[in-house]
């Protein structure tokens, strides 16, 4: 189900500042911080996107699917430039990113470990990793009020991320279909992929609430269970949709989010900062 039509590739520039308050998420510390901790993770991690899916492009023939693979690559940069910007706000805070993305680097060097193999465990990483925050995007557009009371510039641009990774959620796996994946790898490393990635999200949230000095702020820390368990209730929500992948026929876009994606651009779209579509250059 194409989503990614040219003018899917927004060239947007957020100014992220010192003006943005540490507690920019309704004066919330640590559920500001846990945003804060998956902006740490996209530049690097995009870059991982971009090369698992591009090293499979001279074996797609489908040129449809080759357009949304160029948009998939577009996009994907524009998060990881906005992100890098982001974290530079958050260094000048004290925030140790260089630290953490040592970390990040390691993680995402493994699937170079499995010799021949190690390009489709890397499509699966991105996969994997792609489905996470296609849910999670879900989870940010299903909610208008998600962001009421955070800062604007923020609350723009992580619903411009969220839809954007809605939009390209099924092209890691078309380019897997594509290249003749099979599904157990596709199921093995999504178990994988998910117990690394929540275990460093979790790492990383407490080495940036010390350096905040939150650590062992008992009340910081209930406000961030109070946001993930009861408000958005995250895991609850998302379970259902990641047992689905493990159903060998499975698609992202058996969930239909074009409604969503229809309802982001006509009420948020408008307020984004950029003026033109940036240009997608060829795969």
């Amino acid at each position: 189900m194409n989503q990614l039509g040219k003018d899917a590739v927004r060239d947007v520039r957020f100014g992220l500042d010192e003006g943005i308050p540490s507690d920019w998420y309704q004066g919330r510390p640590a559920v500001s911080l846990y945003f804060d901790n998956l902006s740490t993770l996209f530049p690097l991690g995009e870059a991982f996107f971009m090369r698992s899916v591009q090293h499979y492009r001279d074996r797609i023939d489908d040129e449809a699917l080759r357009a949304e693979v160029r948009v998939f690559h577009a996009q994907e940069a524009m998060h990881s430039r906005e992100h890098a910007a982001y974290n530079r706000m958050l260094e000048a805070r004290g925030i140790d990113v260089e630290a953490l993305e040592v970390g990040v680097a390691r993680l995402l060097r493994i699937p170079h470990r499995f010799g021949p193999l190690g390009p489709r465990v890397a499509l699966c990483v991105t996969m994997s990793l792609e489905h996470w925050t296609a849910m999670l995007g879900h989870l940010v557009l299903s909610e208008d009020a998600m962001f009421d009371g955070a800062d604007p510039r923020m609350a723009a641009l992580w619903r411009w991320h969220s839809a954007e990774e809605v939009e390209h959620k099924g092209v890691a796996i078309d380019v897997y279909r594509a290249i003749g994946g099979r599904y157990p790898l596709r199921a093995v490393m999504m178990v994988v992929t998910s117990v690394v990635f929540w275990a460093r999200v979790a790492q990383q949230q407490h080495r940036m609430m010390r350096w905040a000095g939150l650590s062992r702020d008992r009340a910081a820390w209930a406000d961030l269970a109070r946001f993930l368990v009861v408000e958005q209730r995250v895991f609850q929500r998302l379970g259902p949709h990641w047992l689905a992948w493990f159903r060998p026929g499975f698609h992202p876009w058996d969930r239909d989010d074009r409604p969503l994606l229809a309802r982001w651009r006509t009420r948020w779209s408008a307020d984004l900062p950029w003026q033109r579509a940036a240009p997608v250059q060829p795969a």
